[in-house]
């Protein structure tokens, strides 16, 4: 799920001062692809030693005192990948109705979409005026690396371990660019704050307002999101 992470600072030293590196673009390419196959093998093709999750359970329990769901183990261990398809991620679609969860959770992020579409905004019109080819901006590439994400959301039932990462990664991605200097991110930072000084309540009043949101469960989305949703739904009769 982070992996976009260690994919942004790659391309930073790839892509330093917009200019293609040729070593550094070697070594990416060779490292890419051997996360992606080592990801795909654990995902796919690996194993553990047990033969069933009632077995694992049991060995676990006698190591900890936490709750262990053997339904979980099960699943992620145990059972195919047709059986997620075919069973659970329908069943997820129908009844949970992640879409319009997701949206609520978006509309209750406002605040952190308008702050990433403006810093975002910044960097890229940095870069046009100092006439930055777009194939040659790590910025371009960073912003690619969040479909890694889309299979995770269309296969998975998950989604606020998937929601949570999304949002973070953004946050680390502008500060890594920052604190290394980067002239672009540099030049959104200021702006930014610039903002801030000229609207300081504005924010003010954000911060405040998503330091009041519920942290993202593992398949639960934000706790507000899902009281909006239920309100919606008996009050304007969502089906």
């Amino acid at each position: 799920m982070y992996y976009p992470i260690v994919f942004s600072v790659m391309v930073y030293g790839v892509f330093e001062e917009n200019r293609v590196h040729a070593g550094r673009f070697a070594a990416a390419f060779v490292s890419g692809l051997i996360n992606v196959a080592v990801a795909v093998y654990f995902q796919f093709f690996s194993s553990i030693h047990f033969d069933s999750a009632k077995e694992l359970v049991t060995f676990l329990e006698g190591r900890t005192n936490l709750t262990i769901s053997e339904y979980a183990l099960d699943i992620e261990y145990f059972l195919k990948m047709d059986y997620q398809l075919k069973e659970i991620t329908p069943q997820f679609y129908k009844y949970d109705a992640p879409i319009r969860h997701a949206l609520l959770v978006l509309l209750l992020l406002l605040p952190v979409l308008v702050w990433c579409f403006q810093i975002y905004r910044d960097v890229f019109g940095w870069q046009k005026k100092s006439n930055v080819k777009w194939y040659a901006s790590p910025y371009f590439y960073m912003l690619l690396s969040q479909l890694c994400f889309v299979p995770m959301f269309v296969i998975h039932t998950d989604w606020g371990r998937h929601f949570a990462p999304l949002f973070a990664m953004q946050i680390f991605m502008f500060l890594f660019y920052a604190a290394k200097g980067e002239p672009a991110m540099v030049y959104a930072c200021e702006n930014m704050c610039g903002r801030m000084k000229k609207h300081p309540w504005i924010f003010v009043v954000s911060i405040l307002w998503i330091a009041k949101l519920d942290s993202f469960g593992a398949r639960d989305f934000l706790k507000q999101a899902t009281y909006l949703f239920d309100f919606l739904q008996r009050g304007f009769f969502i089906n």
